[in-house]
């Protein structure tokens, strides 16, 4: 998330810039309309004709309908037009403004656009726009805006707990945009934010990287993605942590025409909110860690006089909690620990839909309790150990964390073997099994070949695989089946044995070639659908469902594929409203689609009164996609909604083909988006 400090004269650096820029102008415009004299000089002196040479039939005039303008206290950006007769070849008018508030925005031959800052004051203000040019007899302009009528935006906190709080905006004016954003104190500090003019620009190079990398214009993304409002407004600012410094702030903006850009319109508005953190007591834990046994860590953990619920995280020397053995402990350490822990709760509560004591009965232990984990050789590491406790109503460090230190030991080499044997090998399909001559652990890496040029042994080869990738162990024969292989590329599938980290076993290797891409063996017949249902009734009959209860005030629904045959690597649909179908286009959704919604059944968040089709993509066996289809375009309300019971009814059945699997996140339904470091 991000953060912030403020100053509310934004507007005065840039302005100087903008009269900078016209002084200079000025300059050029002056210099130029002594040349066009000196030629006009000239040519006179060759003319013959008196008639043609009265310089009152040929000096130009900015002809304008109205000197004065009259602009609101909120300001923005205003036109004035005009026109040019006699106007001398390619020569461009000029404008200046005798005010930093009132900064000439765009000049045509046709129109000046000028830019009026948001009023603070609160008494009407005047100012004058000269319009220039050449030979001409100058425009003035005389502006006057509008006092303050109270503030354009009032902003309130309240509700504030360990990992949440409301933010209420009031608008004085329910039909203009405004930005309404938090982020935490931390952030600007980091990013060396410390005007207003550095945060307006981080937000906007923020918003418009987004916008782009979703292929949307900035105006439709701010408004789909919460990042601009209207009228009044709560927002709750959740998944936060304890003891941190978060700033909600507000400014106005007004977009243009296309919605391609903004302008700010006011100046910004924010509170800095700080989440508390509950008192920390003291309890004593006694670990009991064995002799090292290559990367197995075994350590029993027992509770002096303490029958609650606690947990442990093990840190290497890259975590951002590690400390070691002769490492001071920082002052705050512990507010570091409750924040990890706190995120690993609102991922628990968030994403997995768990609840508090879900979270102490399935992520936490009682009692004397043995640990045994694999790690890394020859790696020191520290063991936290947290005492966790409800507290109103979420799991929280309840104790200063208690830690020990400990270092790994060595892994020996194998002369385990393998066999691979290679089932398919189609367009985008590779099908193979591993059986390995022991029980022991190992790894399977598939690349593409080309990642391997220049590496000329195995050993080298062992050596990239192992500091270049996250490589996963395997025990016991085992098959792998992989459909979003690139057609016709060539790839490596790299066999050996691997533990703790380390590489026990030479590497056994097959190298294969992926198939052209051809037409098709499967297509979608029908795409079928279920709902609305309401989120919140299914989370509150079903605590498995429980994440749902976020998209409260949407709907949910099921839909699945109907295909011309049941042999296919995969289907995939998804619910788009038409807005975003219009804005991507089909091949952006084709490449969302087969990248996120592979599940057979999925049960999508939507809003009511929003138009939405379902995007449709059957893979057939050897990973050649179908066309993409559509379904017809539908809009639910409100009271359409369905028995929540028949939702769960779906999803316990064997809805498609037996494999009734689901989703449930609305990937085109993201509340609010984050700024990270």
């Amino acid at each position: 998330m991000r953060k912030y400090f403020l100053f509310y004269y934004f507007y005065h650096n840039f302005a100087k810039t903008i009269i900078l820029i016209f002084v200079t102008m000025r300059i050029f415009n002056s210099l130029f309309a002594f040349a066009a004299l000196v030629c006009v000089g000239l040519l006179s002196a060759c003319e013959n004709d008196p008639a043609t040479n009265d310089p009152q039939n040929d000096s130009p005039v900015i002809n304008i309908s109205d000197t004065t303008l009259d602009v609101s206290a909120e300001g923005g950006d205003y036109t004035i037009e005009l026109s040019i007769t006699n106007a001398i070849g390619d020569v461009k008018v000029a404008a200046t403004s005798e005010a930093e508030w009132l900064t000439v925005k765009e000049i045509t031959q046709t129109a000046v656009v000028v830019n009026a800052a948001f009023n603070t004051e609160e008494s009407a203000r005047q100012t004058t726009l000269t319009i220039k040019y050449p030979q001409a007899e100058d425009v003035v302009i005389s502006v006057t805006q509008a006092a303050k009528d109270g503030e354009p935006y009032t902003l309130e906190i309240k509700d504030v707990t360990y990992n949440k709080f409301v933010s209420d905006v009031t608008a004085q004016n329910d039909e203009n945009y405004y930005v309404v954003y938090s982020s935490t104190v931390s952030y600007f500090q980091e990013m060396a934010i410390t005007d207003a003019d550095a945060l307006l620009v981080d937000d906007y190079n923020f918003f418009s990287q987004y916008a782009g990398a979703y292929g949307m214009g900035l105006q439709d993304f701010m408004v789909q993605y919460g990042l601009v409002r209207k009228g009044d407004v709560s927002v709750d600012w959740t998944s936060l942590v304890p003891a941190e410094k978060y700033v909600v702030y507000v400014y106005g903006v007004k977009f243009n025409e296309d919605g391609s850009d903004y302008t700010v319109t006011t100046p910004i508005y924010h509170e800095v909110v700080e989440t508390p953190m509950n008192e920390l007591g003291r309890v004593n834990f006694t670990p009991i860690t064995s002799a090292p046994d290559g990367p197995n860590l075994k350590y029993e953990i027992r509770p002096i006089n303490y029958d609650g619920y606690y947990t442990t995280i093990v840190c290497d020397t890259s975590h951002e909690l590690y400390y070691g053995p002769n490492e001071g402990i920082d002052a705050g350490y512990e507010i570091k620990v409750a924040q990890y822990w706190m995120r690993m709760v609102n991922s628990y509560m968030g994403y997995y839909g768990m609840s508090a004591e879900q979270i102490l009965e399935e992520e936490c232990y009682r009692g004397d309790h043995l640990f045994e984990e694999v790690l890394l050789a020859n790696s020191d590491y520290t063991v936290y150990i947290l005492a966790i406790d409800i507290v109103d109503g979420l799991p929280m460090l309840i104790s200063w964390p208690s830690m020990f230190y400990y270092r790994t030991g060595d892994v020996a080499q194998s002369d385990m073997t393998f066999d691979i044997e290679l089932n398919a090998c189609y367009t985008r399909v590779l099908d193979f099994t591993v059986t390995p001559s022991t029980d022991e652990n190992y790894s399977i890496l598939i690349l593409n070949k080309t990642a391997l040029e220049g590496l000329t042994t195995d050993e080298e080869i062992i050596d990239y695989a192992v500091n270049g990738y996250w490589l996963d162990e395997y025990q016991g024969a085992y098959n792998y089946y992989n459909c979003y292989l690139r057609p016709e590329t060539e790839y490596s599938i790299l066999v050996f044995g691997y533990y703790g980290g380390v590489a026990t076993t030479g590497l056994t290797r097959l190298d294969v070639k992926t198939e052209p891409v051809a037409a098709a063996e499967n297509s979608v017949t029908g795409i079928v659908t279920y709902g609305p249902y309401d989120p919140v009734a299914i989370a509150e009959l079903d605590p498995a469902y429980a994440s749902l209860a976020n998209y409260a005030g949407n709907f949910v629904v099921v839909h699945w594929l109907e295909t011309a045959s049941a042999d296919y690597a995969g289907v995939y649909h998804y619910i788009y409203d038409t807005a975003t179908v219009g804005s991507w286009g089909d091949q952006a959704i084709f490449d969302d689609l087969v990248y996120y919604s592979y599940y057979d059944v999925m049960a999508d968040a939507g809003a009511f009164n929003t138009e939405y089709v379902i995007a449709g993509v059957v893979q057939d066996y050897r990973g050649n996609y179908s066309d993409m289809v559509y379904s017809e375009p539908f809009t639910y309300t409100v009271d359409q909604m369905r028995d929540a019971q028949e939702f769960l009814d779906l999803m316990s059945s064997d809805t498609r083909s037996g494999k009734a699997k689901v989703s449930l996140v609305g990937r085109n339904e993201i509340k609010s988006l984050s700024k990270v470091k």
